[in-house]
């Protein structure tokens, strides 16, 4: 309505006849420009490998969100929680959903009529020597005032607009599973750091009595020289023990340091802020529980982020090439105005100054120097990468739950065996003590035989370590677990997002 000085105006039964018209040309015009599309393979979710989730100790039954409960500690339990609500990373996981919330927010209002309130004034005067001022036009200046609203609408009558919506939702859907992704991973982090910091504390329980029982060795071996029972190279041995087990301390002493400012980076502070409520010369290890809920090879698809992220890709890249597509047909708008005109401010108000326009609006390319082919074949690639990505997403995912399943497995077999072998060092060091109470054994034979079984306590450490983390491996793997399902119905999802 703004500018219009020379106003055409159409009869109604002549826009009627119109415009099928123009709407048959450029829908004809659209399909001849538009290229043929490529056949894509687009994989189902359903691919063919598979695991079978079983095996001693395991059960099908599906396990709790909450899958380190498992070993029953609360402090454990209570670290998780921190993690959640303190770990910098998922603050900004939950940042960059609510960007992809607001991006698809913004093509969602595209869909949608667009009214508008505009003021314009101008003092303005045309040219003396312009066509119109020869034909008689005054050239004097004037004052222009103009108000109104104005509105639009885009028909989207080949999903154009709609597809670009699909693509927007389905990334914003991926910034949501990438989330979750981050969550499991935090979640497997920080039950990894809190075992292997439970492993040093016992460890270093072990070294200080490997150092008592060298040290009380090294007192054996003197007082046996001074007897001549020993020779100068005995009691050089048996120091040798001493610093061998005193060298053991500062490695370990580092490693609960390097532990503990890891566990306080996971969730969220710096060194030393937060002191964990266990007491480290008295740590026990968490045992593994005899049997695990795993669930069933299906559920693999629908809880595993990655699968899920991959997969809501791959719907973005096609509806992103179905917009690519839309785009060679003709764009229709349907447009209106209602305000006032006038040359006065006091006469804008008038019911004579009211203006007013409405009609449709077309907009077909025709030549664009292969703009549009281009952007299509683009897409058509990110489609194929997208496919591709996804059959490898899910491939290594198969590959990671056999993977941590079979480690389970194994870990579980070296641990038995390991504490088995444990056991019969305690049993040889009480045959030992018994002799050395018949007078058949001596007192630095036994401290020896001690010395064997914390020597077996350590490796047996490590192996309840590694098979608690085999099982911090496998539910990873398997996906975690979700306090509940991220996306709710399409209804709020997109209330949320508008």
């Amino acid at each position: 309505m703004f500018n219009r000085r020379f106003p055409i105006s159409f009869q109604p039964k002549q826009v009627l006849l119109v415009v099928p018209s123009v709407l048959a040309v450029m829908m004809a015009t659209g399909c001849a420009y538009l290229p043929q599309s490529k056949e894509q393979s687009v994989p189902s979710t359903a691919v063919e490998a598979r695991v079978e989730l079983s095996g001693q100790g395991l059960d099908r039954q599906a396990y709790s969100a909450n899958w380190w409960q498992v070993f029953h500690d609360p402090v454990l339990e209570q670290l998780e929680q921190l993690a959640v609500n303190q770990n910098l990373e998922l603050g900004q996981s939950a940042a960059a959903i609510e960007m992809a919330a607001a991006r698809y927010g913004i093509v969602r209002a595209e869909e949608q009529p667009q009214l508008e309130f505009r003021t314009d004034y101008r003092r303005e005067a045309i040219s003396q020597n312009s066509p119109l001022a020869l034909l008689g036009a005054p050239s004097t200046p004037f004052n222009n005032w103009q108000t109104g609203l104005g509105a639009s609408w885009e028909l989207d009558l080949w999903g154009y607009l709609a597809h670009q919506n699909d693509a927007a939702k389905a990334n914003w859907q991926a910034s949501q599973y990438t989330a979750a992704g981050v969550t499991i991973s935090v979640q497997a982090q920080v039950a990894n750091t809190y075992l292997q910091l439970r492993q040093v504390y016992a460890d270093l329980v072990v070294a200080r009595a490997q150092i008592d029982n060298a040290e009380q060795q090294v007192v054996l071996v003197q007082s046996q020289q001074h007897f001549g029972e020993a020779s100068s190279a005995d009691v050089a041995s048996a120091e040798v023990l001493v610093h061998q087990a005193r060298s053991r301390l500062p490695a370990l002493q580092q490693h609960q340091l390097e532990l503990e400012n890891q566990l306080n980076f996971l969730l969220g502070k710096g060194p030393g802020e937060h002191q964990l409520s266990i007491d480290s010369s008295n740590a026990e290890l968490l045992p593994v529980p005899a049997t695990l809920a795993v669930g069933v090879a299906s559920d693999v698809l629908a809880r595993r982020p990655d699968i899920l992220v991959a997969d809501a890709k791959l719907r973005a890249a096609i509806a992103t090439t179905a917009a690519a597509e839309a785009d060679f047909y003709p764009r229709i708008s349907i447009h209106g105005e209602l305000g006032t005109e006038a040359f006065s401010l006091s006469d804008l108000g008038s019911w004579d100054s009211r203006t007013f326009a409405f009609g449709p609006s077309f907009h077909l390319p025709i030549f664009s120097g292969g703009r549009l082919t281009q952007t299509l074949e683009l897409t058509q690639a990110g489609q194929k990468q997208a496919a591709l990505a996804y059959q490898q997403t899910v491939l290594n995912a198969w590959r990671e739950v056999s993977n941590t399943l079979n480690n389970y497995q194994h870990q579980q077999s070296r641990f038995a065996h390991i504490e088995q072998a444990f056991s019969k060092q305690q049993q040889v060091r009480q045959a030992v003590e018994n002799a050395s109470q018949h007078g058949s054994a001596s007192k630095l034979d036994v401290l020896r035989a001690e010395a064997r079984v914390l020597e077996h306590q350590a490796v047996l450490n490590r192996a309840i370590t590694d098979s608690a983390i085999s099982v911090v491996s496998l539910y990873r793997a398997l996906g975690g677990g979700w306090q509940a399902p991220l996306l709710a119905s399409s209804e709020q999802s997109e209330q949320v997002a508008l």
